[in-house]
């Protein structure tokens, strides 16, 4: 005989469902580490992280519901048991890769775990009003300095992860570099994770201000130790005035437990140049975010790069390039190289404002598949309002071309060979995008190192 529903018994009393629901990643640790964040005494910094952290408890972690995150699943984060990263001794020297530990011989800032340590950086000799520092010192001395510049480009609203580092923010670089200075050797951003037994999440917040005319590189890379997983999520604010210029390289070399997602939000002015270049070969997962504002005529944003997956791992690039003034100029060329097991995600956009007459862009994404079973999403997008353009956008996924195999095969190259160099040819083409060249030989020797892994040392 069937039950009424008047029958049934009455279900115990339940909250609703937004109080079961578990509180966002990493926020209920925030009251346990705020007051030990650099300064914390201050109230426009403390309103700053509060307002912050509510609006990343109201929207959480991105999931694929977001068009933007569809194919991008953040759900293994939720079990690992993470703990804000703090304040440890620094590796030694000697144990970090080769071509990192290259790195620190030059001029260099370097974080560990998020932190800076002024023993393995390498700052002296800067030009007069040059001003390179750590934000925790900064925020605890010279807070004046920054005050009007962190979190007006990376706001926390509609962007949860950047919500996130802005809760927890307490150490970065931050760079200013007053009208008319150049700097004349690259500065190396060196960050090194080093989570020891225990799951962390570490939260740099970076911060760079070239004033009229002021120019200088940063080179920036991401390694880790050991084989604890780790959570890395890295936010950077760049405001270029007229004439300045940046040219911006990222190494990211995270271990395979790594997550590593990052976003750089950029402001240019008039006749102002960013140019960019990322390779992106470690961590389980990575994910870099590039938002480029264009606001001054005559601005020029050029933002590359080359990312490599192998069996397990996904590399994301996101870019959206914003033309909001007159005779403006975008360039975006990225090569992806997959393998068998591993993803890839391009979500490229480049947006033209109805005032934004005479702008010149273009997009592309050229992807080779090294095997069955590796996949790659793109998405390229145009949104057009002004009629007078030259915008183009491309998308190409495939295999090695047979012709040009057996070409190299009928003059005597191993087949395994020949694959390795067209592949590393295809490669090349995105990284002779940076302009300097000793960069542009240390990134195609890194280029060359995981070619290794995949079809072996050449002979």
């Amino acid at each position: 005989m069937p039950v009424s529903l008047k029958s049934r018994p009455e279900p115990p009393d339940r909250p609703m469902l937004e109080n079961a629901m578990p509180p966002p990643l990493l926020s209920d640790r925030h009251a346990a580490t705020a007051a030990r964040l650099p300064g914390s005494g201050l109230a426009w910094l403390g309103d700053l992280r509060g307002q912050a952290l509510a609006s990343y408890r109201a929207e959480g972690l991105p999931t694929r519901k977001l068009e933007a995150w569809r194919k991008t699943p953040l759900d293994h984060l939720a079990g690992l048991d993470l703990a804000p990263a703090e304040l440890t001794a620094p590796p030694a020297v000697d144990t970090l890769p080769p071509w990192q530990r290259e790195l620190v011989q030059g001029p260099s800032i370097v974080f560990v775990n998020g932190h800076h340590h002024p023993g393995l950086s390498r700052l002296s000799g800067l030009p007069d009003g040059v001003l390179i520092d750590s934000l925790a010192h900064l925020l605890e001395h010279r807070p004046a300095l920054i005050e009007a510049h962190i979190g007006r480009l990376a706001t926390p609203k509609g962007h949860a992860l950047a919500a996130l580092n802005a809760a927890f923010m307490g150490d970065g670089l931050v760079v200013r570099l007053p009208a008319g200075i150049r700097l004349d050797q690259p500065l190396h951003l060196i960050n090194i994770a080093a989570p020891g037994a225990g799951a962390i999440a570490i939260q740099p917040r970076h911060l760079v201000i070239l004033e009229a005319g002021a120019a200088m590189t940063l080179v920036e890379s991401h390694t880790g130790l050991g084989d604890t997983a780790y959570f890395a999520n890295a936010v950077t604010e760049i405001s270029l005035a007229p004439k300045a210029r940046l040219r911006h390289i990222k190494a990211q070399l995270e271990t395979p437990a790594a997550t590593h997602l990052a976003s750089v939000t950029v402001s240019l002015g008039e006749d102002a140049l960013y140019d960019a270049f990322t390779l992106n070969s470690g961590a389980l997962l990575a994910r870099q975010e590039t938002y480029v504002d264009i606001t001054g005529r005559q601005g020029e944003a050029r933002v590359n790069g080359v990312y490599l997956a192998a069996a397990g791992q996904q590399q994301d690039n996101v870019t959206r390039i914003v033309h909001d003034t007159t005779d403006s100029l975008s360039r975006q060329n990225f090569r992806g190289v997959i393998d068998a097991g591993g993803k890839g995600v391009f979500q490229g956009k480049i947006l033209v404002k109805r005032h934004a007459q005479r702008t010149d862009g273009h997009q592309l994404n050229r992807v080779l598949l090294l095997a069955p079973g590796a996949r790659i999403d793109a998405k390229p997008e145009l949104e057009i309002y002004a009629d007078d353009v030259k915008c183009s956008h491309g998308a190409t996924a495939g295999e090695l071309d047979e012709d040009a195999l057996f070409y190299l095969c009928a003059r005597g190259i191993p087949p395994a060979a020949a694959r390795r160099m067209l592949t590393e040819a295809f490669a090349g083409e995105a990284v002779n995008e940076i302009a300097d060249q000793t960069l542009r030989q240390s990134f195609m020797a890194l280029v060359r190192s995981w070619l290794d892994t995949r079809f072996g040392a050449p002979a």
